[in-house]
């Protein structure tokens, strides 16, 4: 039994760590990263690691370098 609440397990869904299992569908009960989002949801997810630093980078870039 774990002692996280339903939005610290949900959060601890959203880790790196546990999106891998979570794409492949093969999210492991015991660890504490569940899995509680679809294969599309985290891809989704992880692609948003990617854009979102890109956009920031490009967005400060085009700030500093007119």
């Amino acid at each position: 039994s774990s002692d996280l609440t339903p939005l610290d397990e949900w959060l601890s869904s959203l880790v790196p760590g546990a999106l891998a299992g979570q794409l492949a569908a093969t999210g492991n009960e015991n660890s504490v990263f569940s899995a509680l989002l679809a294969p599309w949801e985290a891809a989704l997810v992880m692609l948003t690691y990617a854009v979102v630093p890109l956009v920031l980078g490009a967005a400060a870039l085009v700030r500093r370098d007119p």
